[in-house]
């Protein structure tokens, strides 16, 4: 292993204060640092973001058959894809271990999907997948994955408005987050729309100001696009629990959105970043059926695979009489 002639921070966190308290050759560590970011970012492998084939879901829709009800299941888990080096998570050993461990779901929503996707999906059995974006603006893409066992057509990935950070604020700036969305079918002529989320993260008051911004976005984008849809919406929030700002934007999301948070009908404790909300419509209903957090996500030694933890809820539906 070579060493370098200067500290890396392990996180960018870290790197803030680094910055923060820098003076003198500190400066130029930062800049070192952020020259290495760079190369990491325009140099790791990225999956382009395709489009889905109505050929082929119009061919996998008549292989289902004409339900009135049934179940889905959906994780979402935020991945922790970010190179080892900079999250100070063991990314390469771990992302593999998720891998298989996904295949227990109908859909999954993956968050950080950023460097290690050939891994994360090397052992999945979901035939329908959506990798991340490759980066237009950003340094990386926006690290939204979606695999599913059911047909998945009419994808968007849409950025949100405005980030708050490049060496400060948790550097969301770095990245194209915001939202993907897309309609599962859950039968021949019954599908639900489902988005899956990366919200702008860091508690300093830009970071709440973008965060709220975005979820405004989102509440409009639900607006014009599934007024009338039965929907899911799950992802890392970054709607902390322990942070009043945070549950005041919250609160109004659900209120705009007319969503309920699936979580709370299971009377869910804790600090939860990770979510998944749900709404009916006039058509379909919508049930929460189960929700928790998977512990089979760790590795031999019971550490987690992630910063996060994989959350997973299972859902009813059925035709409206």
């Amino acid at each position: 292993m070579v060493r370098l002639p200067f500290h890396i921070p392990r996180t960018f966190a870290e790197l803030g204060k680094l910055v923060v308290a820098g003076m003198g050759r500190r400066w130029v560590r930062v800049v070192l640092y952020g020259a290495l970011l760079a190369v990491l970012a325009f140099t790791h492998e990225s999956s382009a973001s395709f489009p889905l084939s109505d050929v082929e879901d119009r061919t996998d829709a008549e292989e289902l058959s004409e339900q009135t009800s049934g179940t889905l299941s959906v994780l979402t888990y935020n991945v922790a894809g970010i190179p080892g080096i900079l999250s100070g998570w063991r990314s390469t050993r771990n992302v593999p271990r998720v891998s298989p461990l996904l295949n227990r779901y109908d859909v999954v929503l993956a968050q950080e999907d950023f460097s290690y996707h050939r891994e994360l999906v090397g052992r999945a059995a979901h035939r329908h997948q959506w990798g991340p974006t490759i980066p237009r603006s950003a340094l990386v893409g926006d690290g939204l994955t979606a695999l599913s066992k059911l047909p998945i057509e009419r994808g968007q990935k849409v950025r949100w408005d405005s980030c708050s950070g490049y060496l400060f604020d948790e550097c969301d700036c770095f990245g194209e987050k915001g939202f993907a969305v897309f309609d599962v079918r859950v039968s021949r002529s019954v599908s639900l729309r489902l988005y899956n989320l990366h919200g702008d993260a860091g508690h300093a008051d830009d970071d709440i100001a973008a965060r709220r911004r975005g979820y405004v976005q989102l509440a409009q984008h639900l607006a014009t696009h599934a007024a009338e849809l039965a929907v899911v919406v799950a992802g890392d929030t970054n709607l902390d629990e322990t942070d009043p700002r945070d549950m005041s934007i919250l609160r109004e999301f659900l209120a705009r959105t007319g969503l309920r948070e699936l979580c709370r009908q299971f009377a869910c404790r804790g600090r939860n970043l990770d979510r998944v909300l749900y709404r009916s419509s006039g058509h379909i209903e919508l049930f929460a059926l189960d929700w928790r957090a998977d512990a089979r996500f760790v590795d031999e030694q019971g550490r987690h695979l992630s910063d996060h933890q994989a959350m997973a809820a299972s859902l009813g539906w059925r035709l409206r009489s």
